[in-house]
């Protein structure tokens, strides 16, 4: 399966973490809560958080699905977040 096509969840046979995001860009990202601390932070923030839930999912028995808020972003957020997975993420077949 390519990134960014439909996924089809009768391959899923387990339990899966469906992450539903962006591409983690200042003032993009977090807006509410900039507006009191800034637009690097709050996407600071955001990037640390979405980066902890990845590496968490990969160490667990569920499949994770990074859905991405904007088309453009999935090259982006292909770069961006494969690496962090320990083990490697997988794309669903």
């Amino acid at each position: 399966m390519e990134w960014g096509e439909d996924l089809d969840c009768k391959v899923m046979n387990r339990t899966s973490v469906i992450l539903f995001g962006r591409l983690p860009v200042p003032g993009k990202v977090k807006t509410r809560l900039a507006k009191a601390i800034g637009d690097r932070a709050a996407c600071d923030i955001y990037k640390e958080m979405c980066e902890n839930i990845v590496s968490q999912v990969v160490k667990s028995t569920a499949s994770l699905v990074f859905m991405c808020a904007d088309k453009e972003d999935v090259a982006p957020c292909k770069e961006w977040l494969p690496p962090l997975a320990q083990p490697p993420l997988r794309q669903i077949a």
